[in-house]
């Protein structure tokens, strides 16, 4: 017999549902009696970084700079949903150093302390702090290193914006809109790949110290304000072409004739000239281009087309895209870099279909673009042996005194199988310079200076737990930077950010589960340092506790 007490089944356990499903036949329907099931599981923390699988800074708007929002992958599935989140990096900055520079104090006036455990009997840098020890979600000195703070990322963390998504989200991009009907309204996209979707998320700015995420209701009209720790609606993914959710008035399409977005949407970048989205898939080596429109319309943003083959398969038949890359251009015509995942190659791709870049010369009576993907041919390889290429940044001097900006003359190619940054002559389309990294390397960042010209290349190294800061110029490395476990990906400062914003880089430790703050102050004796860590790192998320 089955017991009576009511049974909780927590995440996925699909198989154990039904298992007690064909207990309850065998056992006769009264045993079950006055009781339900069901698999709702634990709701995630909607003041926490666990397992982030990436991250963007804001880059309009009153808050620009000010706000990193943080995906959390929740990839054990420890919870029912992944989250996003707002971190407030003004208050992350006044926490390490006051205006004058100086280190910053607790609230109670006194120095920061140091990282111990509860009876200040034994040093722990992997403890986590209690509310015994640190009052209202604090911060203290690392103890192996004291000028790295560690802070509680609770207390930057705006909970009350809090939403939920699907499960193994990943890095989300931008899309400034033309239409500013409402001032600083822009969206985020992310790749969830639990869903096999695209998550949108309107980003709707209150004022310089709040910022609202709306994902519930109509797309073009969405609920406001929203309820507190909303889960995302489904017709705020994007999975398929003409898909009724988004337009209920539409006829649902014979299976045959459905384009679905094909499976592990991973890699994203947004054309805001032409109202465009390419996604990159992990799996397939397919590219996704998806009609953003402008925020007016249910019809968008909506699949257009998915392009195959501008990658070649490896020896087992298998092709994967890791990165794209828009290169800097004078018309919408310009080419759409593609990292392989299974080959030391990176091939192109570009759009046509418009006369010019204006986003609204539309084709159709129903507002969609005829604009279709075309490879170029073009393939650039590493010239090494081993497989799969993270990233690729083309280099150049920015504007001159005449605010012309010139074409990047050197492209820089990141490999993972052997480690490698390998740098290309874009003219001659040859590699003329190999560079030695850490071990694992998954992502290549670009900084410019406020004329654009490059300043360093970062890369981020997943099983290394670095950092490599790059002179493109040499090339050499310039620095090499510890971070903890498992870092993704490195986000830097937005371009029109506030000098105190420019100074610092943000690491996304998705094995740490924290985000790293390195100093970039050319004129700091902790340049190319982390001095501060949002989250105490763990290898395992920590516990919700009370709230």
């Amino acid at each position: 017999m089955v017991s009576g007490r009511l049974l909780r089944l927590q995440g996925r356990g699909r198989g154990a549902l039904a298992v007690l499903v064909s207990l309850a036949l065998l056992g006769g329907a009264g045993a079950f009696s006055g009781c339900s099931l069901h698999q709702e599981g634990v709701h995630p923390p909607d003041n926490r970084i666990f397992f982030p699988g990436g991250g963007v800074i804001e880059s309009a708007g009153p808050g620009l700079g000010r706000w990193l929002y943080v995906v959390n992958s929740n990839s054990d599935l420890r919870y029912n949903a992944g989250t996003v989140v707002a971190v407030d990096l003004q208050a992350v900055r006044l926490d390490y150093q006051d205006p004058d520079g100086k280190p910053a104090v607790a609230p109670d006036g006194m120095p920061w302390r140091q990282c111990l455990d509860a009876d200040s009997s034994f040093a722990d840098t992997r403890f986590v702090p209690g509310a015994n020890v640190l009052p209202n979600h604090q911060c203290c000195w690392d103890y192996l290193d004291p000028k790295i703070l560690n802070c509680d990322e609770q207390k930057y963390i705006l909970r009350d914006r809090t939403i939920r998504t699907g499960n193994f989200g990943g890095r989300p991009v931008l899309q400034q809109l033309h239409d500013q009907s409402i001032p600083g309204r822009h969206r985020m996209f992310l790749p969830v790949r639990g869903d096999v979707a695209i998550g949108m998320i309107e980003i709707a700015p209150q004022n310089a110290d709040d910022v609202q995420f709306l994902c519930t209701g109509p797309r073009s009209m969405p609920t406001n304000p929203q309820t507190k720790f909303a889960s995302c609606d489904p017709n705020w993914r994007i999975t398929r072409t003409d898909d009724p959710l988004n337009n209920p008035g539409a006829i649902d399409l014979p299976a045959d004739e459905i384009e679905q977005l094909p499976d592990e949407p991973y890699a994203l970048a947004v054309d805001d000239d032409l109202e465009v989205l390419y996604v990159g898939h992990l799996r397939g080596g397919g590219v996704s281009m998806i009609d953003l429109g402008s925020g007016q319309s249910e019809l968008t943003p909506r699949l257009l087309q998915v392009y195959g083959g501008l990658l070649p398969p490896d020896a087992n038949g298998s092709q994967g895209v890791t990165s794209l890359t828009i290169k800097n251009r004078s018309t919408c015509r310009g080419p759409v870099y593609v990292t392989s995942r299974y080959n030391p190659l990176v091939g192109s791709f570009v759009v046509y279909g418009l006369d010019n870049c204006d986003p609204a010369a539309r084709t159709d009576a129903q507002g969609a673009r005829g604009i279709t993907i075309v490879g170029t041919g073009q393939v650039l390889s590493t010239g090494l042996m081993g497989a799969e290429t993270r990233g690729i940044e083309f280099v150049g001097t920015g504007t001159d005194s005449a605010g012309i900006a010139h074409d990047p003359d050197r492209a820089f190619i990141l490999q993972r199988t052997p480690p490698a940054l390998v740098a290309v002559d874009t003219v001659a389309q040859v590699p003329f310079a190999t560079i030695e990294v850490c071990q694992s390397p998954t992502n290549l960042v670009q900084q410019k200076d406020d004329n654009g010209r490059a300043v360093a290349l970062f890369v981020t190294c997943f099983d290394a737990g670095e950092v490599y800061v790059i002179d493109p110029w040499t090339p050499r490395v310039r620095a090499v930077i510890p971070i903890g476990r498992g870092p993704i990906t490195t986000i830097l400062p937005p371009e029109g950010a506030q000098a105190a914003d420019t100074n610092r880089a943000y690491v996304i430790g998705f094995g740490a589960n924290n985000v790293a703050v390195i100093d970039l102050d050319p004129l700091s004796p902790t340049q190319y340092r982390v001095i501060q860590r949002i989250g105490f790192a763990s290898p395992t998320p920590r516990e919700v506790g009370p709230q």
